[in-house]
């Protein structure tokens, strides 16, 4: 996308560290604010998450710039077998969705767009670009129960909601909603 002046890059580590303080900037400025749920470690455990995640071969980011400024974001990593995103439902989830094997799963970690900058098709272009490039099978994500106007974008954009997660213990909130799609990989 290079239209109004937006451009998006899909990369990986090297994009993620050369645009480090600015997604990181975008974080705290968009999960502080309501609806969101915000702890006083939030900046921190975004910086250590980030910079771990960094170090992951499978990781893949898409930034939306306009000129030098960070407008978006979107980046993730693939899901090891043994990861723990299907525990802590109330309900267990059904064995096909709770199937798991190398390259089946695409994680969208975070997620963001600049409050003066939505409803402009941002957040949808940065996320396909970011998708486009991935071959998993199915991506999967976690939203705060309170962001009312993420569920609406996750659901028009083809996400399913597979239910309520937590409470999860140390985790702020301590529940999530998760959503899944289908990347045809």
């Amino acid at each position: 996308m290079d239209r109004d002046g937006v451009a998006i890059e899909v990369g990986g580590a090297c994009l993620a560290e050369q645009h480090h303080s600015d997604l990181r900037s975008l974080y705290d400025r968009v999960f502080s604010a309501p609806p969101f749920v915000w702890s006083d470690d939030g900046p921190a455990g975004h910086d250590a998450s980030l910079t771990e995640l960094r170090t992951d071969p499978t990781f893949g980011i898409a930034v939306a710039r306009r000129g030098g400024e960070v407008i978006g974001f979107a980046y993730g990593h693939r899901l090891p077998v043994d990861h723990k995103w299907w525990a802590d439902f109330p309900d267990p989830l059904p064995s096909d969705v709770t199937a798991e094997w190398p390259g089946r799963t695409f994680a969208l970690d975070d997620f963001a767009v600049a409050p003066g900058e939505r409803g402009r098709g941002i957040g949808l272009a940065v996320l396909s670009a970011l998708l486009d490039t991935r071959e998993e099978h199915r991506a999967v994500l976690s939203v705060q129960p309170t962001a009312v106007r993420a569920h609406e974008f996750y659901r028009r954009t083809g996400w399913n909601c597979l239910g309520l997660k937590g409470p999860v213990p140390g985790a702020t909130p301590p529940s999530w909603l998760i959503f899944v799609r289908d990347l045809g990989g």
